[in-house]
């Protein structure tokens, strides 16, 4: 069944970020990665220092075996190799760099991305859709746990996804995927996304695969009932 929603308490209101309001959402984001990310992004960063690892002993090796050769042939196939296992693993120390700086400093250079809800003239919660050519998606959402239980979260999405331009997709842990499906998103299975959004959600395929948590992927369209489920 779909929620059905009741307007914004008379004191709040749900509202784009402005740049003053940075410090507060990277607050609320690093308040949300504490609570339901922080298992994810060390599994994700240890993958990658393992990746990373396994890229520097296989390049160790291949400098051992060029040591040790006299083939001309053989020796210019294994420069050529390392040389580009050496960017492999270069590139993977730039993205887990990247990684570890985007992951408390993303409101910071992104703020313009975010919907706040103020209730009280206070930020009490936010949630951020970032576009791309033929997909958006919605991401970060939070409230403070002193304002949870009011629909405020259901109403934050509701505004943001009717502002949507393109289909909006989500990732979510299996114990909100009800709070999602009653706000009309529905299940897309891993095999029917798009390459692009493959490649989107990738580290949640593999964090499947190393921690067991059936991550969800969701969707909603301007078409579908998450949009035209209006609140009354």
């Amino acid at each position: 069944m779909l929620e059905v929603f009741l307007p914004l308490p008379t004191h709040c209101l749900v509202r784009s970020a402005r740049k003053s309001d940075r410090w507060m959402l990277q607050k609320f984001v690093l308040k949300l990665i504490q609570s339901e990310a922080l298992g994810f992004d060390l599994r994700i960063i240890i993958c990658r220092l393992l990746k990373i690892g396994c890229l520097g002993l296989f390049a160790a090796l291949q400098q051992l075996i060029l040591m040790h050769t006299q083939s001309l042939l053989l020796q210019s196939s294994l420069i050529l190799l390392l040389f580009c296992t050496m960017l492999w693993a270069i590139a993977q120390a730039g993205i887990l760099i990247l990684h570890l700086v985007l992951i408390p400093t993303e409101p910071l250079f992104n703020w313009s991305l975010y919907q706040v809800v103020e209730c009280e003239g206070v930020p009490v919660g936010c949630a951020a859709l970032a576009s791309y050519e033929r997909f958006c998606v919605l991401y970060h959402v939070y409230i403070s746990s002193a304002w949870r239980q009011k629909r405020l979260g259901a109403r934050l999405i509701k505004q943001i996804i009717s502002q949507a331009e393109q289909p909006t997709y989500l990732v979510c842990k299996p114990q909100m995927h009800q709070f999602y499906t009653r706000l009309g998103f529905v299940d897309i299975p891993w095999k029917q996304l798009s390459a692009p959004l493959k490649a989107h959600f990738k580290d949640f395929d593999r964090d499947r695969q190393l921690s067991g948590i059936a991550w969800k992927i969701m969707s909603c369209s301007q078409t579908s009932s998450c949009i035209h489920n209006t609140p009354r």
